[in-house]
């Protein structure tokens, strides 16, 4: 019932922002690079799960890609939708299973980036990014880790 977020420890005030800079370290821990934010939490959805809506603002060189975290097995049914919203316009966009894996680019290991948002002339604006999956159920994985802008 909604979006999860995942993989965080008890305790943890991880919201995200640069006060949460104690994201993943445990009371017991010597090193003070132990739990350095590593986890890669994401916020988890399925079909059942909705729309995941995300501002980007002050979005400066037209640029916004997800990093997102998927099974190495997508069900053939799997679809994504984005939406993009500017203030002057809102575009929904689709990808079928063979586009989605077409479209995901892994820059290195552990990092899957699907480019959202790629228009130069859109400088200085203010972007909502919305995601929702359709044919993946309940044991089908995909989360989103973190939406990059520029």
């Amino acid at each position: 019932e909604g979006w999860k977020v995942l993989h965080t420890f008890p305790g943890d005030k991880c919201d995200g922002s640069i006060l949460s800079s104690g994201c993943g370290t445990l009371k017991s821990s010597e090193c003070l690079l132990e739990g350095h934010q590593g986890s890669r939490g994401g916020v988890w959805g399925t079909e059942s799960t909705g729309w995941l809506v995300m501002k980007a603002p002050g979005v400066e060189s037209g640029f916004a890609a997800l990093n997102l975290e998927v099974e190495s097995t997508l069900p053939d049914s799997f679809v994504l939708e984005y939406a993009i919203e500017n203030g002057e316009t809102r575009t929904l966009s689709t990808l079928h299973k063979d586009q989605f894996v077409e479209n995901l680019q892994i820059p290195v290991p552990g990092m899957s980036l699907l480019t959202v948002f790629d228009d130069e002339k859109k400088s200085n604006v203010d972007l909502v990014v919305s995601v929702r999956v359709k044919g993946c159920n309940d044991d089908c994985k995909f989360g989103v880790t973190h939406l990059y802008w520029a």
